[in-house]
């Protein structure tokens, strides 16, 4: 079965001329959009939840360039499930600055991206869109979380209903991001119960369907 991710190609031709497994640099970041969404499906505003990679959707294993090495956090395909049955847009943002650390090449970057998008198109999971910035922390980015320019390439290339979306994540730079973005974040730790601060816009979970469960109530 062929992956529903490919790359957009920056060129004006609203999605028309996308290419399957090339990787393009999109403003500075790497760009997985899905194919199989339909134009107006693209452009009809949701509300949608960014999540971080490493540490929320998939185990935490610093610079993974090993696909077999994918490993899903608790209830990750349950919250996923969840979420995607209730309408909300899934965006992947993540940092990857093992590429610019020189740790791993775009090749093994890309065959880690497309085992995990095979391993969740298994579970019929699609996320609409991945976003990765690929630089080391001292090239000074717009990119690099917690700056919000992986957010906002998200919501020009999505009708995005911004205040009514969400950041999960599992770091400081995670709710900073969703801070910077003025959107609510939800804070992922490994046990605990389920709490939300409306003050801080932040709640905090110990897996994907905990999140799922609190952002669709």
């Amino acid at each position: 079965m062929k992956s529903a991710l490919y790359l957009k190609i920056v060129c004006g031709c609203d999605f028309s001329c996308c290419v399957e497994s090339k990787l393009f640099y999109i403003k500075n970041m790497l760009s997985f959009i899905n194919s199989s969404l339909s134009l107006d499906s693209i452009r009809t505003p949701r509300p949608c939840v960014f999540l971080d990679r490493d540490g929320v959707v998939i185990v935490n294993k610093p610079y993974l360039s090993d696909p077999e090495q994918i490993v899903f956090t608790s209830k990750a395909f349950e919250g996923l499930r969840l979420l995607q049955q209730s309408g909300v847009r899934l965006i992947l943002i993540s940092n990857q600055s093992g590429i610019g650390r020189g740790y791993f090449t775009e090749e093994e970057f890309k065959a880690v991206h497309y085992r995990l998008i095979a391993l969740l198109e298994e579970q019929q999971i699609y996320f609409d869109a991945c976003y990765y910035c690929p630089h080391a922390p001292e090239e000074h980015c717009d990119c690099r979380k917690p700056s919000i320019g992986m957010l906002k390439q998200a919501c020009e290339d999505f009708a995005v209903i911004q205040e009514c979306s969400w950041m999960i994540g599992d770091s400081e730079c995670d709710i900073k991001l969703a801070q910077n973005f003025s959107i609510r974040s939800i804070f992922l730790k490994k046990s605990g119960p389920c709490e939300c601060s409306e003050a801080d816009k932040t709640a905090v979970c110990s897996n994907l369907l905990e999140c799922a469960k609190l952002i669709i109530s």
